[in-house]
C-alpha cells in the first residue's frame, strides 16, 4: 500500500498514465466491495458463522446492517387491503382448519429422513406428469414406489422461496423474500429444529455459495449441525461456474450417511441442472438451444440421483429411511411457461424408503409448505408452528395450492384454478368456474402472508 499511494503522488492528473492507472484502481476496488469473484456477493449471511443467533449478530458491521435494514423495510411491497382483516384471517383460518386425522404410512415413528432437492426439477421434465419424454427416466421409474404426489406445485420460481417453503413451511410473497431478512427468518418454524429436540442430527449439503440468497445464515437460525457448501470440496471438484456437480456432492452425500449414527436429518440441495446448464458429460439430446440444454442436464441429474438412490437401497440404512425427493421450484423451460402460469410451479415430489408401508398416489392440491405438517404428522410430532402448513394424507384438510410471481399469485383448487394480477387488480387467467367466495380465497391468503410478513 505504501509503494501505491507514492505512485499515486506522482502521477499528474490528466495524463495517460493517469488514465489507466484509474482504469487498473477502479475495479480493485469494485472486486473487494462485492466480497470477490463468487455467484452471489457478500451479503448478511456471510457473517453467519455459529449456532448462537447473538454471536452472528455481533460480527454483522453495525453500518452495513442499519442500510441494510432500510432497504428491506422500505420495500415499495405493502400490505394487501383486499378484505377487511379479520374476515382475511377467517378466510385463512378454515382452509388451514386443525385437523387430527391422517393417513399413516410410515412404519416407526423416528426413521433417518433425507430430503433431496433438485435445482428446477419442473414437472415439464417428469414424463408420468406429462412432460418430456426419456429426460429423467430414474425418477419415472422411482414414481412406480413409494408415495407419489401428483397435483404439487412450487411456492414461487426462486430457490430462496422454495428452500423456505420446505423447510419453514412458509408462503412466498412474490416481491419480498424471508430469507433476506434474517431478523425475520429468526423467528420462522424449522422442521430441524422440531426433530432436533428429539434427538435428530442436521445438515444440509449444497456443492454451490452457500451464502446465495442469504442461505447460510437462514440454515444457521435453523439449527443445522454441519452445513457442507463448496468451500468444503477440493478446489479439482469444482468443476462448473456454479460448483461442484451433482455426481460428486451425491457421493460425499452418500458417504456421510454411511457414517452416520442414527437419527439423522439430512437435506442436499442439487446444483447442475440451472442456466448455463454446464454438465461433466456428453449431451444425450441432440442441439444448442435452451430446451435442448436444459434436457441434457436434466437428465444428468435424473442419472445422479438414480445411482444414490440405488446405492441407498443396497445399504443398512434403507428399511428405516424416508426419502423425500422435490424440486425447488419449476422453469420457464422446457417449452415456455410464462411467470404467472400453472405449469411454471407445477413440480413433483416423492416420497421413498424402506419405512414406507404401502404404495400410493396422492391427487390432493398442495405445494411445498406443505411438508411439515404432512412429515411431523406422519412422525407424530406438534406441529402447531406451522400454521401456513397442512397435512396432504389427511382426506379432511383442504385440496388447493398457492403460488406468487413478481406482483400476483395463482390459487388452484380440485375443480378451479386462476391467476389474480395485483397490478391490474384483476384474474388474468382461469379455468373453472371461478365466483366471489373462491376469489376472496386466494386474496385472504396473499393479505393474510403479508400481514404475517410484516409483522415479524
Amino acid at each position: 500500500m505504501k509503494y501505491i499511494s507514492i505512485f499515486l503522488l506522482k502521477t499528474k492528473p490528466g495524463k495517460l498514465k493517469s488514465a489507466i492507472l484509474f482504469a487498473v484502481i477502479l475495479p480493485s476496488l469494485v472486486i473487494p466491495i462485492r466480497g470477490g469473484f463468487d455467484t452471489s456477493p457478500v451479503n448478511l449471511s456471510t457473517a453467519y458463522f455459529h449456532e448462537n443467533s447473538f454471536a452472528n449478530h455481533a460480527a454483522v458491521n453495525l453500518l452495513w446492517n442499519f442500510g441494510y435494514s432500510f432497504t428491506i423495510n422500505s420495500s415499495k411491497n405493502s400490505q394487501f387491503d383486499y378484505l377487511e382483516p379479520e374476515l382475511a384471517k377467517k378466510i385463512t383460518h378454515n382452509l388451514y382448519k386443525e385437523n387430527n386425522k391422517t393417513n399413516y404410512l410410515l412404519n416407526g415413528n423416528k426413521p433417518n429422513i433425507i430430503i433431496i432437492i433438485l435445482e428446477s426439477f419442473t414437472a415439464q421434465l417428469v414424463e408420468p406428469l406429462g412432460g418430456a419424454k426419456g429426460v429423467t427416466p430414474n425418477f419415472n421409474e422411482l414414481t412406480r414406489q413409494g408415495i407419489f404426489f401428483t397435483n404439487f406445485y412450487a411456492n414461487d420460481s426462486r430457490s430462496d422461496k422454495g428452500i423456505v417453503a420446505i423447510l419453514s413451511g412458509y408462503p412466498s410473497l412474490g416481491i419480498v423474500s424471508v430469507i433476506r431478512s434474517p431478523k425475520k427468518s429468526q423467528s420462522l418454524p424449522f422442521i430441524s429444529k422440531c426433530l432436533s429436540a428429539i434427538g435428530y442430527n442436521n445438515s444440509f449439503y449444497y456443492g454451490g455459495d452457500i451464502n446465495f440468497g442469504n442461505m447460510n445464515s437462514y440454515l444457521y437460525n435453523g439449527g443445522f449441525n454441519s452445513i457442507i457448501s463448496k468451500s468444503d470440496y477440493l478446489k479439482s471438484e469444482v468443476l462448473s461456474s456454479w460448483g461442484v456437480p451433482d455426481h460428486i456432492s451425491f457421493n460425499r452425500l452418500f458417504n456421510d450417511i454411511d457414517k452416520s449414527d442414527g437419527p439423522f436429518f439430512k437435506v442436499y440441495f442439487s446444483l447442475s441442472n440451472h442456466e448455463p446448464f454446464d454438465v461433466p458429460v456428453k449431451p444425450v439430446f441432440k442441439g444448442t438451444d435452451s430446451d435442448s440444454r436444459m434436457s441434457n442436464s436434466s437428465y444428468y441429474t435424473d442419472s445422479c440421483l438414480g445411482n444414490f438412490v440405488s446405492k441407498l437401497k443396497a445399504s443398512e440404512y434403507w428399511d428405516n429411511t424416508l426419502l423425500i425427493i422435490l424440486a425447488d421450484h419449476g422453469h420457464i423451460f422446457p417449452g415456455w411457461a410464462p411467470a404467472y402460469s400453472f405449469r411454471r410451479y407445477h413440480i413433483p415430489m416423492l416420497w421413498l424408503g424402506g419405512v414406507i408401508s404401502k404404495d400410493t398416489v396422492i391427487t390432493r392440491h398442495g405445494s411445498q409448505v406443505d411438508i411439515a405438517e404432512t412429515l411431523l404428522n406422519q412422525l407424530q410430532i406438534p406441529d402447531k408452528e406451522f400454521v401456513f402448513s397442512k397435512d396432504l394424507l389427511s382426506e379432511s384438510s383442504e385440496s388447493f395450492a398457492f403460488y406468487a410471481f413478481k406482483n400476483g399469485f395463482g390459487f388452484i383448487t380440485d375443480s378451479i384454478r386462476y391467476v389474480f394480477d395485483n397490478d391490474s387488480r384483476k384474474v388474468i387467467l382461469k379455468e373453472g368456474r371461478i365466483n366471489d367466495t373462491i376469489l376472496n380465497q386466494g386474496k385472504a391468503l396473499q393479505q393474510v402472508y403479508s400481514m404475517d410478513y410484516y409483522n415479524r
